[in-house]
């Protein structure tokens, strides 16, 4: 089972199209998706999803400013919290990624009848909740 998503994954790389265009990695768009969904969400939450270590997780958050895509504020109430919002730069990053991640879906689905979609999608989503 794991060959077959390493091979779905592979016919779709919508990561690499993108990455290559705006010069990212795999993590920085990770993260570049997280930010956009939770605004709120912490570096702690960052490295969660990512599996990174607080400190790898802090060097991702490090060059995505520098790459001007997200911004740095400290919470005015608590200095210990740090607020991470998308630049300009980094939403017209996550349209392109979110673009891409749809064409490349079509693309997958493009030759399957709706029960066959629904079939695919219901599967996904019985194994995500199980794992």
């Amino acid at each position: 089972m794991i060959d077959l998503l390493l091979e779905v994954k592979q016919r779709c790389r919508f990561d690499d199209v993108i990455g290559e265009t705006m010069n990212l990695h795999g993590r920085e768009l990770t993260f570049l998706t997280a930010i956009a969904e939770d605004s709120a969400i912490s570096s702690r939450g960052l490295s969660e999803i990512s599996g990174l270590s607080p400190s790898r997780s802090s060097r991702v958050i490090s060059g995505l400013t520098l790459k001007g895509l997200i911004s740095i504020n400290r919470d005015e109430n608590d200095r210990r919290i740090i607020n991470l919002n998308l630049t300009e730069n980094g939403r017209k990053c996550v349209e392109g990624l979110n673009k891409e991640k749809l064409r490349c879906e079509n693309e997958l689905i493009a030759k399957l009848s709706e029960e066959e979609k629904e079939t695919v999608i219901s599967g996904l989503k019985i194994l995500l909740n199980k794992i």
